[in-house]
């Protein structure tokens, strides 16, 4: 613990005057409000992603000198009310989801004028899902397992939370620094009723499972365990089970479940993904069955391995008397900028999302870089996807179905932009670029293969199809 402790004597650029401290705890302890109002503890820097309803930055918190991912939806560039209601109840949503295995929610600021989504910044060189799996063709099982685990453990906890993701796929899933997995993206998700099922179509064609292909209604738990099996075939062979030259024979292949696995699949992990990839919801894997499954039972042991510091502790995997000394660290150094520590504790105790918290964590985030011999200020970007396209629905739903915007895939040539923002919530966005080559979905080793883009576009007919899931919130 002295390393961390001389960390945090250090976690303060420079000593704060009696004018700044009072202007910091007056910014920090706004207590008319839950969320704070402005931007103001923030250093704005470069824009890393444009999307339709705005914008995604590169920020520093000016007090403990962290990078974040400041995602910015700009109310002028939303059709109408409900439009925009969707958009807070993405974020909504996040503050429901504090997991290590999903992008970390620090705090909301809404304006009249904006929503500003503070999320932790993923900086790796690794990337997306989709690009690891791409660079190196086809995962082995060890080091698939060691993903797989920690996507399950974070959808578990989605469930648990009633929140269905209805988008899981590689370019939805982060790599950070210590090599964990960060769940991202809800433009899609919704809170899962106890009595009424989903009737909206939505999701990655390729990812999708068959009951929301018969535009059936469905419930949301068994659809996020179908995406999983098509993820995990996809880092296990480099391909995905279900393939096709367009979208009727993509649905006609996904409805009738039938796929084959190249001879280096084991059979274990055969067996769990048949049991994922069962058409029948009834019949498909339950979550806890996938987690006691004999293939992902023995990479269980792997799942908290070289996770950060705020994780731990916020996992209670350290022991006492080292969390114990940590807190009070923690809040003898908050309590220097005269926030007391009962303030912070009230913050933490009652999980809002608001700057007390985000410094809490920032400040813990930045000792542990600091006592690692790390900058913790030094700039990393987070890693870049191309901005969203639309994927326009089938033009035959059934009666009672909302028809959504599938999740867009990449263009090849799009302008490079943040994981966080894939996914505007049903944009409708283009991009301009070349529409991908039917014959790249004949091909079976590719690396295109775990594109998204591998399902061509159909006719513009329905671009106007109704975007809101009103009905699902």
């Amino acid at each position: 613990m002295s390393a961390i402790s001389k960390a945090l004597t250090t976690i303060v650029r420079k000593p704060l005057n009696k004018h700044e401290r009072n202007e910091l705890c007056y910014a920090l302890l706004d207590v008319d409000s839950i969320h704070s109002t402005s931007l103001d503890g923030y250093l704005l820097g470069k824009v890393v992603g444009v999307g339709t309803f705005g914008k995604v930055r590169i920020a520093t918190h000016k007090v403990s000198a962290q990078v974040v991912a400041i995602k910015t939806y700009e109310r002028s560039r939303t059709k109408d009310a409900s439009q925009w209601k969707r958009i807070q109840h993405e974020a909504k949503l996040m503050e429901k989801l504090d997991h290590p295995y999903i992008i970390r929610l620090h705090e909301t600021i809404e304006t009249p004028t904006k929503l500003h989504i503070v999320m932790e910044n993923v900086s790796s060189d690794v990337g997306n899902l989709c690009e690891f799996v791409k660079r190196h063709k086809r995962l082995s099982e060890s080091d698939a397992g060691h993903v797989f685990i920690q996507i399950v453990s974070a959808v578990i906890h989605m469930h648990s939370m009633h929140v269905i993701h209805r988008d899981i796929k590689l370019e939805n899933i982060l790599l950070d620094r210590y090599g964990n997995t960060k769940l991202v993206d809800f433009g899609f998700s919704a809170v899962q009723s106890a009595t009424k099922p989903f009737s909206t179509f939505c999701g990655t064609p390729c990812y999708m499972a068959p009951e929301i292909i018969h535009r059936k209604t469905y419930w949301g738990q068994p659809v996020d365990v179908w995406s999983l099996g098509v993820l995990l075939f996809a880092m296990l062979c480099g391909f995905f089970p279900f393939r096709a030259r367009n979208y009727n024979d993509l649905y006609r292949k996904i409805l009738k479940g039938h796929f084959d696995f190249p001879p280096h699949v084991s059979h274990d992990a055969q067996t769990l993904i048949r049991g994922m990839l069962e058409a029948d919801p009834t019949k498909r894997l339950k979550l806890h069955d996938v987690r006691a499954h004999a293939w992902t039972r023995q990479f269980r042991a792997m799942k908290h391995q070289h996770l950060p510091l705020y994780r731990q502790l916020s996992l209670g995997l350290l022991a006492d008397s080292i969390a114990a000394v940590l807190q009070r660290h923690l809040f003898e150094h908050m309590e220097m900028l005269g926030i007391h520590r009962n303030v912070v504790q009230t913050a933490l105790d009652e999980k809002r999302y608001n700057g007390l918290s985000t410094l809490y964590y920032l400040l813990l985030h930045r000792a542990e870089v600091l006592c690692h011999g790390g900058d913790s200020s030094e700039e990393m970007i987070v890693s870049a996807e191309p901005p969203p396209q639309v994927l326009e629905a089938d033009p035959r739903p059934t009666k009672k179905t909302t028809v959504v915007q599938a999740s867009p895939p990449p263009s090849p040539d799009a302008t490079s932009w943040s994981s966080h923002v894939q996914n505007e919530p049903h944009s409708e966005s283009s991009l301009s670029g070349a529409e991908p080559d039917l014959e790249t979905l004949a091909r079976l080793n590719d690396d295109d293969m775990l594109d998204s883009k591998l399902v061509p576009w159909q006719s513009r007919e329905l671009r106007d199809v109704v975007e809101m899931l009103d009905s699902e919130m």
